[in-house]
């Protein structure tokens, strides 16, 4: 195939990943309702704009969550004060987060194109290739379900993947600038979601598979991407708001939620969750692997490369495993990693794919059904302006109640509305309005059942 068909080809090819990814997504994030995490961060960043709580003690409700009253520690701080900027700059508009997460997306795809260039330096085929691992990451169930929401993790990727692209620049070039910078993005990482952001600090050592690296180097790289994130904690740890911040982050609620609130019961439950997540992916490489396994292929071995960006992808996820609070969506910030170790295993096939469909009389028809695909990813959003993907009867009753309340207020509830957290959420980021048991205020909300059995006792 020649440089201009190759160009050609994965044009059209980029136009089908970015439709995929896009109808995927954008239809889900583009409506009212979403997943209850998203919806909390989403409302101590609307906070944090408008004044209630800071940076270092954010503030969710009247009551934040786990006991710590004053202020919500469920993760470290920066991702709510980026997200506040937004909300600063575009107003209080529910279209503000979902522009962010579509922002993510879009750097998050822009990073993992640049990564493969970078893989692929000098090999203008392959390196043309890098729709490929775009499309089986934005394919994996958990990574299109976390970019649909607003999920901590869609922004720890962008860090991650920026710190990958440093160290792997590094181990080619050499260049201690490359290393601070990938530094300074673990930091950040960390800084977003905790200890989870740290794992590429260990990535050097992966380089050693093959010779890539030698043992002293990868230990000499590693000692300092850890001594540049803990001279940047050192500094911040300086402040004593600083200092309490993340003291209640990490020990008032990290690790009590270690210790006393499990999500699974068994320690593998995310490796098996990686092995189901990552069925089409393996469904793809198998099937492309029986399809040329009778073509004559170019002595092209990118298994070392493949197993190195595996590995790194492994690296983000088997940490996770070391306690029995795992959820899915956890290994997104890994998935890149994971979906370019999978592409390159099957890279020159698909190159000697493309070459056969080039010159096929087929490749037109598939041109035209890729614009329409594109069409499709347009349209799909516009359709569900204006609907809800989920809680579509809740947003309407709390609309109703808004209508009622004055905004900012606090209200009595019974014990049962207050553990209804998709309530919760939705009154604290659309009215700024906090529920409680424990006080007496001027309003009391109950559920419809609630109020009926009251109102037969009085009866």
């Amino acid at each position: 195939m020649s440089p201009i068909q190759n160009r050609t080809i994965n044009l059209f090819l980029w136009v089908f990943t970015l439709s995929v990814a896009f109808i995927l997504t954008l239809p889900v994030l583009i409506q009212d309702g979403m997943f209850m995490d998203g919806v909390l961060y989403s409302a101590v960043s609307h906070n944090l704009a408008n004044g209630i709580g800071t940076f270092w003690f954010p503030s969710f409700s009247f009551n934040n969550l786990a006991g710590i009253q004053n202020s919500f520690h469920e993760q470290p701080p920066l991702v709510f004060g980026i997200q506040a900027l937004f909300f600063k700059l575009l107003g209080d508009s529910m279209y503000v987060e979902r522009f962010y997460v579509f922002l993510c997306l879009i750097i998050n795809i822009l990073l993992i194109k640049k990564l493969w260039e970078l893989i692929f330096k000098g090999d203008e085929h392959t390196k043309a290739l890098s729709w490929l691992p775009v499309l089986f990451w934005i394919t994996i169930p958990v990574c299109f379900w976390s970019f649909s929401n607003n999920m901590h993790e869609n922004t720890v990727s962008i860090f991650i993947l920026a710190s990958i692209i440093f160290i792997f620049r590094t181990v080619q070039d050499k260049k201690p600038l490359h290393l601070i910078l990938a530094g300074v993005f673990i930091f950040l990482a960390s800084f977003s979601k905790g200890l989870p952001g740290l794992f590429p600090i260990v990535v050097p050592f992966v380089f050693i598979y093959k010779d890539q690296l030698s043992v002293k180097l990868a230990a000499i790289y590693s000692l300092a991407l850890f001594g540049i994130v803990a001279f940047i904690y050192g500094i911040t740890m300086v402040s004593p708001s600083a200092r309490e911040s993340l003291y209640n982050y990490f020990v008032l609620r990290l690790l009590k939620r270690v210790n006393d609130v499990h999500t699974t019961t068994y320690y593998l439950d995310t490796l098996v969750r990686l092995v189901m997540e990552s069925g089409i992916m393996i469904g793809i490489v198998l099937i492309v692997r029986l399809l040329t396994r009778k073509l004559e292929l170019e002595r092209t071995d990118h298994s070392k490369k493949a197993i190195t960006f595996l590995m790194i992808g492994l690296l983000g996820v088997l940490p996770l495993m070391l306690t029995l609070v795992q959820k899915g969506f956890y290994m997104v910030p890994a998935l890149p990693f994971i979906a370019i170790g999978f592409a390159i295993l099957i890279a020159p096939q698909v190159n000697m794919l493309l070459f056969k469909l080039e010159q096929s009389k087929f490749s037109g028809a598939l041109k035209v059904v890729f614009v329409m695909l594109a069409i499709t990813a347009i349209t799909l959003p516009i359709l569900n302006l204006g609907k809800s993907s989920r809680d579509k009867e809740k947003l309407e009753d709390i609309r109703i109640l808004a209508t009622a309340i004055p905004a900012k207020s606090v209200i009595n509830c019974s014990p049962e509305l207050l553990t209804d957290w998709s309530l919760q959420t939705y009154l604290s980021r659309y009215y700024f309005i906090s529920l409680d048991i424990n006080s007496s205020h001027d309003l009391c909300v109950y559920s419809k059942e609630e109020f009926n059995s009251k109102k037969q006792e009085l009866l």
